[in-house]
């Protein structure tokens, strides 16, 4: 590379970057409030017929939502410096986090969900590494899946998670006959519970119900999130397959810890997908993987121009912004 090359790839992984970043999107995110669209009126979407809804002022719930995005921000940081899992101090993927979600203002000044499933799914495999190799911590375990199975009587995008954290237990190599058994009491925990107190009946139980797909495609405020979500979709998808052929020549330690959050990082792109109707509930989750894994890919090739990659995305999320406040 060119010295100039090697002066933009220090910068982009220093701290003043993400801090410039992080506060010019939280900054870009207050100015758009005024000028998003509104999304169509969310679905009951939880596994109970009485989920709850947030209905909250519009400044209340920005307020929260930036809140939030904090929480998962300094969640990331404690799971990268806990478990080594980018093998660098950098922060820049913090900083790209933010930049992604002010691509969606919409979804990040009206919606309070996606970022709490964002949280919820931070926090249970922050629980999973540090039960690595450990499968005697059957509370560790139970709390993780019990966290998913409350979030999934709410919001069933959390409930969609529980399997796929069945398979990071087995890539953290803790999953026995006793520590399944602790999952699978920690997933009827919270619905026996709500029963039991007399909560919800029976009744309330009922498979989820995805709002139709041309809702989100006739509101002009949900299509632009879809836009934006599919770009990330795809420039995750290469992102995460490219790491995931370095990621095999790592240690088993790190293989284990790379390969959870890869594991993750692909459900959450099939889940988009799948249920792409409901990708709002995705929105931060997506944002938060492919962040990391940009950061990740970044690392990698710093020294093969990794810089590039970055900055065309920090472009098209810059340009899907504008789109939001000019069209």
């Amino acid at each position: 590379m060119k010295q100039y090359e090697h002066k933009i790839t220090r910068f982009i992984k220093s701290r003043p970057c993400t801090l410039l970043a992080a506060i010019a999107a939280i900054v870009a995110i207050c100015v758009a409030q005024p000028y998003c669209e509104p999304l169509p009126t969310p679905y009951d979407t939880g596994l109970i017929a009485q989920a709850a809804r947030w209905v909250l002022p519009s400044a209340a719930t920005l307020g929260i939502s930036l809140a939030l995005m904090i929480c998962a921000m300094t969640m990331l940081v404690v799971i990268n410096r806990s478990f080594n899992l980018l093998r660098t101090t950098s922060l820049m993927f913090v900083g790209l986090y933010m930049v992604m979600q002010c691509a969606t203002p919409a979804a990040s000044v009206q919606i309070l969900a996606d970022t709490v499933i964002n949280i919820l799914i931070l926090w249970t495999m922050l629980i999973l590494y540090s039960a690595y190799q450990s499968p005697k911590l059957t509370r560790r375990l139970f709390l993780a899946f019990c966290i998913l199975a409350a979030g999934g009587l709410w919001q069933y995008a959390l409930a969609a998670y529980i399997p796929v954290m069945i398979i990071g237990c087995v890539q953290m190599r803790c999953l026995t006959p006793r520590t399944l058994l602790a999952a699978l009491i920690g997933i009827i925990t919270p619905a026996w519970i709500a029963w039991g107190l007399g909560l919800v009946s029976l009744s309330d139980f009922r498979l989820p119900s995805p709002p139709p797909l041309s809702q989100t495609l006739h509101n002009p405020a949900a299509f632009k999130v879809l836009c934006a979500a599919a770009f990330t979709i795809i420039a995750g998808t290469i992102l995460t397959v490219t790491n995931l052929v370095k990621v095999y020549s790592y240690n088993a330690k790190a293989r284990a810890v790379n390969g959870l959050f890869a594991t993750v990082t692909i459900f959450t792109l099939i889940f988009c997908i799948a249920d792409i109707a409901n990708i709002s509930a995705y929105i931060s989750t997506l944002n938060c993987c492919i962040a990391v894994q940009a950061a990740l890919f970044f690392r990698i090739n710093a020294e093969r121009r990794g810089y590039l990659p970055i900055l065309l995305m920090t472009a098209a999320y810059i340009a899907f912004y504008t789109w939001n406040l000019w069209d």
